[in-house]
């Protein structure tokens, strides 16, 4: 693994729209001289034999400088030829590329996300492509993977992590830090008038970029009801007192039913169980205007929970509020009670249209902080988050 996390540093991705009549095998070439330490041929267009007959004299000319060869998407030239693989999220997949390739072959994966690079390392990938890093012309629909979320995704996987996406020169050194081994370029190399002066200058520059020391930062992903402030008798009450204005009886299991439901699931169960005209996401705005005047009024802060928060600030942890709750809502609680300036950010179940049962959530929620899972904790006390936190790999603290 140490010898892959060097041949990831300069990593050359083909590009032929650039070549204006020029082989481009004479460009590689130029890159190779100019110290790339992988190259990635990648033929979106080109017929499958000629794709074959051009990558036999790429592998010739990769072996003669000791570089390995990477075969974007088309796994069956990559065993063709005994050389490694690199497939996206909706290419052939992982488990696909290994059963052909064999346990030896280097294989890369393209992710955008924590969850993405968690399922990728356990799936068996050597490597992450991670991006785009920066707006980028050669994959004009790929995703903006921001620099919280690559930091973020290094520090959860084992493997090596490669950034690519728009990366040049100028924009280089501003991943220095984020805990990646290597960038991989292609208009910075093969859109140069001289290919090999640019990977010249581009490996001496990544050179200077890997040796930014990573600064890993402690974090806690802090629930707000039941954590922080006293809501949940308000909560309790919510489901009757809005069956009762409909003119419905409730059961009386309502609140067991409803316990480990956020709103959308709760609209749904109401709307399923009680058979309410109101469609579900009426039934979920309704019940959002019944409980909002406990946030902007009422609802106290918990016993500890402002000392809580301040400890946390003292030991420089980042601390985003994670909640259920609508984000207008907790921000207007936040405000009220005084402790609006210890967070980070405020992230909301509602907006990210995943509850926190799912390990998803969760992995969202770090991508957004940026910190490393192994020093993130989760701070919670409804059961059903904590089991989405315990799923995800965080540490966690019972509240409440």
């Amino acid at each position: 693994m140490s010898d892959l996390r060097k041949q990831l540093a300069v990593y050359a991705v083909t590009d032929r729209s650039w070549l204006n009549g020029r082989r481009l095998a004479d460009d590689i070439r130029k890159v190779l001289d100019g110290c790339v330490t992988i190259l990635q041929l990648r033929e979106k267009e080109l017929p499958y034999d000629e794709f074959l007959e051009e990558a036999r004299e790429i592998k010739a000319l990769c072996d003669s400088y000791g570089v390995p060869l990477i075969i974007n998407d088309e796994v069956r030239i990559a065993k063709e030829l005994g050389v490694g693989a690199h497939v996206g999220q909706h290419d052939e997949s992982l488990a696909e590329a290994r059963a052909e390739l064999g346990p030896d072959a280097i294989i890369g994966v393209s992710c955008e996300s924590v969850a993405q690079a968690i399922a990728a390392e356990k799936g068996g990938a050597d490597y992450l492509g991670v991006g785009a890093v920066f707006p980028t012309s050669t994959k004009t629909d790929a995703a903006f993977v921001d620099s919280r979320e690559l930091a973020a995704i290094c520090a959860a996987v084992k493997i090596p992590v490669v950034a690519i996406g728009g990366i040049s020169l100028n924009n280089l050194m501003t991943l220095g830090g984020s805990g990646i081994v290597g960038v991989a370029v292609v208009s910075a190399l093969f859109a140069a008038a001289d290919p090999f002066a640019a990977t010249k200058k581009m490996a001496e520059e990544v050179n200077k970029m890997l040796e930014v020391p990573v600064l890993k930062r402690k974090g806690a992903i802090i629930d707000l009801d039941g954590t922080l402030i006293d809501s949940i008798p308000y909560w309790d009450r919510l489901g009757y007192d809005y069956l009762e204005s409909k003119g419905v009886t409730p059961h009386p299991d309502l609140k067991a039913q409803l316990d480990s439901m956020e709103i959308p699931s709760g609209a749904a169960y109401i709307k399923a169980t009680y058979g309410l005209k109101e469609d579900v996401p009426t039934i979920c705005r309704e019940l959002i205007a019944g409980i909002e005047s406990v946030y902007r009024e009422k609802a106290p802060l918990l016993p500890g929970a402002k000392e809580m928060l301040q400890k946390l600030q003292q030991e420089d942890v980042r601390m985003t509020l994670f909640t259920a709750t609508a984000k207008p809502l907790a921000i207007a609680a936040l405000q009220r009670t005084g402790i609006d300036g210890f967070f980070d950010s405020v992230i909301s179940t509602m907006e990210l249209g995943i509850e926190k049962s799912s390990a998803e959530a969760y992995y969202r929620v770090l991508g957004r902080m940026g910190t490393a899972l192994s020093e993130t904790t989760v701070y919670d006390d409804a059961e059903y988050a904590l089991e989405g936190a315990k799923k995800a790999g965080f540490k966690v603290v019972k509240c409440g």
